[in-house]
């Protein structure tokens, strides 16, 4: 009787650590995602992970994100307004990409400057 008892023991304990353990992990993968804070540089780095994946409905709403929670001097700030006039060419609205390169090249870094100068050739060629 012992034997079983403990035997039983032993095992219900080990199914209360794995129970426990896999408890944790969910928990701190819901508080993860809960807590992220929304941020200028998260926002950009997702939505140009987006363009590559060519979902530009999706990279516009992180674009949105990123430029609603931007503030001036944020490094991010001059890619996220790029983006969207890359995504502006794309889709024919070739005023509000003008009017985003112009925010651009007030937030960006020298390498976004540079990328919006360039933007803003083609886009006086296509207009």
């Amino acid at each position: 009787g012992v034997y079983i008892i403990s035997k039983f023991k032993n095992n219900f304990t080990g199914y209360i650590a794995v129970l426990t353990i896999i408890l944790a992990i969910l928990g701190g993968l819901w508080l993860g995602d809960t807590t992220l804070p929304i941020n200028t540089t998260s926002e950009v780095l997702k939505a140009e992970k987006l363009l590559k994946e060519q979902d530009h409905l999706g990279a516009l709403k992180s674009i949105e994100k990123a430029i609603y929670v931007g503030t001036r001097g944020d490094a991010f700030l001059g890619r996220a307004y790029f983006l969207r006039a890359l995504i502006m060419v794309e889709l024919g609205d070739l005023e509000s990409a003008f009017n985003d390169v112009g925010y651009a090249l007030v937030h960006a870094d020298s390498e976004t400057r540079r990328k919006s100068i360039q933007l803003l050739t083609e886009i006086n060629n296509l207009r």
